[in-house]
């Protein structure tokens, strides 16, 4: 017999089915022409990649003991052609229980290494429209600083739903809806995330606008998310570049528009890099930051800062040098100093040993 009790639970489970970014990505898959969704390709076949690291880094804090570790990481994945505009891609990485941090700390009494899958997802560039679709966990896409890009978006970070992607005249753009919690329950609304960016460029000079919408990132409130009871996030990040030969001048600014009172929830970067990693003089890079408590969606941002992911204004800036077509040096260091108590400064010296194969 059926329950008529059972029926809200069901109404939300189905609305969950209809309204999930990955259902729909589906449904644009099946909904094409048979004759016309696939196109086959008889050479098909697995590509792989890979990189690793080894990171010695030097921590000197104001508030905290000094910390120096070593640390390593290594990612491997591969896509395979199912079609030539269907593509499955995977990549796993070590894991430090993070999704910010890939690097594994040497030091816990010779114990194995965590690994994980940070990427599966599907990718398909539809014949019935020139778009290019991902479903699944995968990297963001968006156009980032080119002198340091992850004050609002980590590089490590995997989102999880439905992105598309296309061009439209002079201008390039993604739009995505991801997922951040299923709640699976009655009394808590499951939580989305809508994305967009849009650039273009004009000679020697690059823009972009991104506009990041986080839903209600959690029944509770914002606060179990980020610890910072902000109110809500509605991040706009313009980003404008200038490039002429080798020299490099950015400058980026963040606002998250949904703030509560009390909270500035802003921040700005302005960078410059000179030289190419294959140059023998290798390239020089530097950036000044500022981000205001609120201004990103800390679970999701840059993590490299040792005091925190806002709140915080520094400095960052190292030399880049290709030892040969594998095998890349990266000296750097940054700053910070917590923006809201004007405290001391804690510095972060790294230097890391990358080879991609």
């Amino acid at each position: 017999m059926l329950r008529l009790t059972s029926l809200p639970q069901k109404t939300k489970s189905m609305n969950f089915f209809l309204h999930s970014p990955l259902t729909l990505g589906v449904l644009a898959i099946v909904g094409a022409a048979p004759s016309t969704a696939f196109a086959q390709d008889n050479d098909s076949a697995w590509s792989f990649f890979g990189d690793a690291r080894v990171r010695a880094e030097f921590n000197d804090l104001a508030a905290n003991p000094d910390r120096h570790r070593q640390r390593l990481r290594f990612r491997f994945g591969g896509n395979f052609n199912v079609a030539d505009n269907v593509t499955i891609g995977t990549r796993m990485r070590t894991e430090s229980g993070d999704q910010n941090n890939p690097h594994w700390d040497i030091g816990n009494n010779f114990d194995n290494m965590d690994v994980s899958l940070d990427r599966m997802f599907v990718d398909y560039s539809p014949t019935w429209a020139d778009v290019r679709m991902k479903m699944g966990k995968f990297g963001h896409g968006f156009q980032a600083n080119p002198v340091y890009g992850e004050l609002v978006w980590d590089g490590d970070v995997q989102p999880e739903g439905l992105a598309v992607s296309g061009s439209s005249g002079d201008f390039d753009w993604v739009v995505g809806q991801y997922a951040l919690t299923e709640n699976g329950g009655p009394i808590s609304e499951d939580s989305w995330m809508t994305v967009g960016q849009v650039n273009t460029s004009k000679d020697d000079l690059k823009f972009a606008v991104g506009y990041y919408f986080y839903g209600d990132p959690d029944a509770a409130g914002a606060e179990a998310y980020t610890g910072t009871d902000v109110g809500n996030w509605g991040i706009l990040n313009p980003i404008v570049s200038w490039k002429k030969d080798s020299l490099t001048i950015s400058g980026e600014y963040i606002e998250n528009m949904r703030a509560g009172d009390g909270f500035d929830a802003t921040g700005w970067a302005l960078g410059v890099s000179n030289g190419s990693p294959s140059d023998s003089g290798g390239k020089f890079y530097a950036q000044y930051q500022t981000v205001e408590e609120g201004a990103v969606f800390t679970t999701f941002a840059g993590d490299d800062f040792p005091g925190g992911r806002d709140d915080w204004k520094g400095l960052m800036g190292g030399w880049k040098r290709q030892l040969s077509d594998k095998i890349g040096l990266n000296i750097w260091a940054l700053t910070h100093e917590q923006e809201s108590i004007n405290s001391e400064t804690d510095y972060r010296f790294r230097i890391d040993f990358n080879i991609k194969f």
